[in-house]
């Protein structure tokens, strides 16, 4: 089992690299997880953390259908989309830098929320349906598969690619869900989110840097 997944090895690090980057970098899947879980309960904000990576599923679903039949049609508009994705991820990494979010903003709104829970459902659609319509979300699979898909990556792999991206995502916004009820953690997050915005949008300005070298060597 171990063989089959060593050749693709650095491309399960490249996506962990931009997941990653990606994930922590405040936008609207923090937020909304981070609303639930301040305002209803630690339940509602890890079924919001559980919708957001179905959405993430979803996204990489029908991305990875779409990166295959470019690379089996048209290498050259393949290389184009790796081109357009790297750019994008450094025009992501260039507003954190130049616009980070403002976390305590983020935990001032929350004081008026409503204090009726979620249902399980409730909270789980407005996790899928965050990540399902965001447009930054469907760029950001496209950069991140395209990087790494060739023609001959195995249908097996591509479904593992899905499950990683899933996975991080889940983990990270589960982790936001229990720990941000406590204030230690909040009064934290709020004095150093400006700069993990920072160099979240450095890394991932690197990544497409990288993904570019790729491209033209």
């Amino acid at each position: 089992m171990l063989a089959e997944f060593a050749p693709y090895m650095e491309a399960f690090l490249t996506i962990a690299s931009i997941q990653i980057m990606a994930t922590i970098t405040p936008g609207p899947d923090f937020v909304l997880v981070l609303r639930n879980s301040l305002a209803h309960s630690k339940r509602s904000g890890l079924f919001t953390a559980l919708g957001s990576a179905s959405g993430m599923v979803f996204h990489g679903s029908y991305t990875l259908l779409g990166v295959g039949i470019l690379v089996h049609q048209s290498p050259l508009i393949f290389n184009g989309v790796r081109v357009l994705g790297a750019l994008y991820l450094m025009y992501l990494g260039w507003r954190s830098i130049q616009n980070p979010s403002h976390v305590e903003d983020s935990f001032n709104v929350q004081k008026d929320a409503a204090v009726q829970d979620l249902t399980r459902f409730q909270a789980w659609r407005m996790g899928f349906l965050s990540d399902a319509l965001n447009p930054i979300v469907i760029g950001l699979f496209l950069t991140i598969f395209s990087s790494v898909m060739t023609g001959n990556t195995p249908p097996f792999i591509q479904a593992m690619f899905v499950a990683e991206a899933a996975l991080i995502s889940l983990t990270w916004f589960c982790f936001v869900a229990l720990c941000f009820s406590y204030p230690l953690v909040q009064n934290l997050f709020k004095k150093t989110g400006v700069w993990l915005d920072r160099t979240a949008g450095a890394v991932l300005i690197l990544l497409g840097l990288m993904i570019l070298w790729s491209v033209w060597t």
